[in-house]
Formats: C-alpha cells, sequence, structure tokens
C-alpha cells in the first residue's frame, strides 16, 4: 500500500504503467490528449527529471511487490504498512500529458488504474495523475506475470471487469474485427482483386507490388508497410479494384477491418475521418515528392528511399566468419541511438542470458516470437546480430523476423559468396537486402566494389 501525494503520475498516455493500481482512497484524474500519438510504446524516453523520479519510485515499489510476494508464496502475509513517498521524489506538475487534454474525469476508491495494459501489454490510453493526497494499492506487472501464473483467473476476472464496462459500441466493433496471421511471403490479396477490408499491422511488414505493363512486365515496389500503419482505405472508400499486390515480408499479425464496419466508423467518428484524409493526402504529397525525384535522377531505384521508414528489425548478417559483425553492430547502435532514440541490440549470448540456454530450441520458439514481439513494441529498432553461426537457429531467427538485412562483409576481402549469403538464399527471405562494406582507412580502391556487386544480383 502506498500514500501518494498529491499530482503523482499513476499512468502516462502513450506508456507502459509499472503495474495495475488500486484507488482505496482518494482521487484519481483521468485525462487524454488530443492526437493521433504512437500507443505501441515506441516513443522516445524522456530525461526530464520528473520521468527519473517516477521510474525511481516505481522501481521501489517493484521491489517492495516481490517482497510482498515472496511473503505470499510462504504463507505469511506480514503486516501491511501504508508508507508516504519521499518528499525527494516530489513529481513536476507540468509532465506530459496534461497539454491538449480533455476535460478529466474522476475515479474513487474501488476502481483500477492500469488493468488494460495489465491485460493486453499496450501502453495507457489515458494519463492518470492524483488528485490530493491519495491512497493505492499497486502490484508490479513481475506480480501480477506470477499472479497469472498460478491462478489464471485473476485474468479472466480483470477482462470480465472491462467488458462490463465497455460501451456497446465498442464491443460490437471488437466482435467484427478479425485477427489474421499472415506467413512470410503469403499474398494477402492481388493486383485487380476486389478488397473488401483495411488491414492495420499489429507485427510483421507488409509490401506493396505492381505489376503493369508500364515498367516493362516486372513488380515494382510502391509502398512497404510496418507496425502500427494501415493499408486499403482508397480501395474500400472508391469501390475500385486494387491497383497492387500485397503480401507479408515476413510473419505478420494483422487486424482486418470489414467494410461494412468501416464505413460506420466513418460516419459515427467525424474526427476518424478528418485523420484518415490527412493520411491519405500525407501518403499522396510524398508519392509526389518521390516521382519527382526520380525525374530528376533517374539512375537511382525509384521508392528505395520511402520504404526506409517505420523499419523495426533490422538483421546485421556477416558475409562469413572472419567479419567482425558484433563490433560493428555497436558502433551502429551508438550512431543510430541519437537519432532514432531506444534501440535495442540482441545476439545469441543476449537472448540466451535471458530466456536460458533453450530459448532456440523448437519447443521455446512461441516464446522467443512473444519476446520479441514485445520489444518491437517497446523499442524504436532492433537490431538482430547473427553471431551464432551459420548453422545455428539464431541465425535463422535473424533473417526471418528482419525487415530489412544489411549483408556486412570486408572490402579488403574476398568478394565471394558467402556461406551467411547461401543460408539467406536459401530461406527465400523478401527482405530488402543491402550489402555493408567494411575498410581500415576512410579511402577504398576505386573500382574495389565493383566484383563485390557483380556476384550479387540482389
Amino acid at each position: 500500500l502506498y500514500r501518494l501525494p498529491d499530482g503523482f503520475l499513476l499512468a502516462e498516455q502513450g506508456k507502459r504503467p509499472q503495474g495495475l493500481f488500486v484507488v482505496l482512497e482518494g482521487r484519481v484524474d483521468i485525462t487524454h490528449r488530443d492526437s493521433v500519438a504512437d500507443f505501441t510504446g515506441a516513443t522516445r524516453a524522456r530525461d526530464d527529471v520528473g520521468a527519473a523520479q517516477l521510474r525511481e519510485a516505481t522501481q521501489r515499489m517493484t521491489e517492495l511487490a516481490r517482497e510482498g510476494n515472496a511473503r505470499i508464496e510462504r504463507r505469511d502475509p506480514g503486516p501491511q504498512h501504508v508508507r508516504s513517498r519521499p518528499a525527494a521524489l516530489q513529481l513536476d506538475g507540468g509532465s506530459a500529458g496534461t497539454a491538449h487534454a480533455h476535460r478529466p474525469y474522476a475515479l474513487r476508491a474501488g476502481n483500477l488504474v492500469g488493468y488494460l495494459p495489465a491485460l493486453t501489454d499496450m501502453a495507457s490510453l489515458y494519463t492518470a495523475r492524483s488528485r490530493g493526497p491519495v491512497v493505492v494499492g499497486f502490484l508490479s506487472r513481475w506480480a501480477l506475470d506470477r499472479i497469472s501464473e498460478r491462478f489464471p483467473i485473476a485474468l479472466m476476472t480483470l477482462a470480465r471487469r472491462l467488458t462490463l464496462r465497455l460501451p456497446a459500441a465498442v464491443l460490437n466493433i471488437d466482435y467484427a474485427l478479425e485477427w489474421v496471421q499472415v506467413k512470410a511471403s503469403q499474398m494477402v490479396y492481388r493486383q485487380g482483386e476486389t478488397s473488401d477490408a483495411v488491414y492495420v499491422v499489429l507485427s510483421g511488414r507488409l509490401r506493396a507490388l505492381s505489376e503493369g505493363s508500364s515498367n516493362g512486365g516486372t513488380a515494382s515496389i510502391l509502398a512497404e508497410y510496418g507496425q502500427g500503419q494501415s493499408v486499403g482505405e482508397p480501395n474500400v472508400l472508391q469501390h475500385e479494384p486494387s491497383r497492387f499486390s500485397l503480401h507479408a515480408i515476413r510473419d505478420s499479425e494483422l487486424v482486418r477491418i470489414p467494410t461494412a464496419m468501416f464505413r460506420a466508423l466513418m460516419r459515427g467518428a467525424p474526427h476518424l475521418a478528418f485523420h484518415l484524409a490527412r493520411t491519405l493526402a500525407v501518403r499522396a504529397a510524398q508519392a509526389q515528392q518521390l516521382a519527382q525525384q526520380d525525374v530528376e535522377r533517374p539512375a537511382l531505384t525509384t521508392g528505395v528511399r520511402s520504404h526506409n521508414r517505420n523499419l523495426k528489425s533490422v538483421a546485421l548478417l556477416p558475409v562469413s566468419a572472419a567479419v567482425p559483425v558484433r563490433a560493428f553492430a555497436e558502433e551502429l547502435e551508438r550512431s543510430l541511438r541519437s537519432t532514432a532514440g531506444s534501440i535495442a541490440l540482441l545476439d545469441h549470448t543476449a537472448v540466451s542470458r535471458v530466456l536460458g540456454r533453450h530459448a532456440f530450441s523448437r519447443i521455446a520458439g512461441p516464446k522467443l516470437v512473444g519476446w520479441i514481439s514485445e520489444l518491437e513494441q517497446r523499442c524504436r529498432l532492433l537490431l538482430h546480430v547473427a553471431d551464432g553461426g551459420v548453422g545455428s537457429q539464431w541465425t535463422r531467427q535473424c533473417i526471418r523476423h528482419a525487415d530489412f538485412v544489411l549483408v556486412v562483409g570486408l572490402g579488403d576481402g574476398d568478394p565471394a559468396v558467402g556461406e551467411f549469403e547461401r543460408l539467406l538464399l536459401a530461406l527465400k527471405t523478401t527482405a530488402r537486402k543491402e550489402l555493408v562494406l567494411l575498410h581500415e582507412a576512410r579511402s577504398c580502391r576505386r573500382g574495389s566494389t565493383r566484383e563485390w556487386l557483380r556476384r550479387r544480383p540482389w
């Protein structure tokens, strides 16, 4: 139990709460901002004093919750104390979540804060802040997971509480939505077919391909869609066959919104129609800009620059075992961290340390995939370092889970196709591939790259 001061931030919109709060005494104000922020949790971490103090406080709460759960396991409930938060942890009243916020509504004794993120492991859709002194019960995410493993009925109780509070319109939307699992290289729909739905990418990556006589009968890449992006709105609005084929670059999870539900949402929520119009306008402007650039600089590959947006998973694959791919990955991480925000560097050792030595066995496959999916939601970018050897399951996982593959070689070394590249071609991944050559000096001999490119038609 905790006694929180006025203005304490229990949950912040767009970020994951540290656990589940039960309001026992006092009032908690709930607000949400008027924006279309990314609720996947992949937001840049704030370095202000308030955020640092909140992390310190919630870490202390988590440690105390673990001690409390240890007492429960020993069947020794122990005394319950109401702890006052130290004065040194006072939060700045001007923290994020108040700007452009709707009028707040209040939670009183008996209400929960953070139960939707506790159920779905998603970021909070609102900001919760104490109004005056508040007494709460706190259950950390770690403790909730332990309780759920031993007593699954606890999660069912939370789910039932949520469904009882949701309005009928939300329940109808949930009933109409379809969760779709798409395997790598599988077609979602083909060019010329009538698309009867809008798709939203929950995890994975999709690619739009155009096949026509204008480009000599070959397929050209129009766009790629990553986590949180939607595709198919023009087909539904214009009642026309699709102008491109859509397929999955890697194993993906999608939400399918049927046409009837999509139109009902547009009629019932005008602000969604406004955001949709703005999204389509931005896409049209970007397409026009890229077309103009291709006219001015035709030597560049059409549209390649636009496909680097919203990448979530990049594989770093060495040409051979002699390439220092780990050192290159660390330098790349340091360079990207200053611009891209939160970066996770995953290698064979790090994954084994977290998930255990059997992390790459077949039976542990779903656990590994689930863990990586959770990291994708929390981080802006994942760097998968294929340092486990050409025959390891980790190397195959890096290739299969990549939106983009960087093949790393030594510029002064042998340009022959290496064993890792042969594995890459054998797995038939459709992720885009780029060649990176490392040189000891800042300059290289003219024409030294020609042989590397000649042997790699991709």
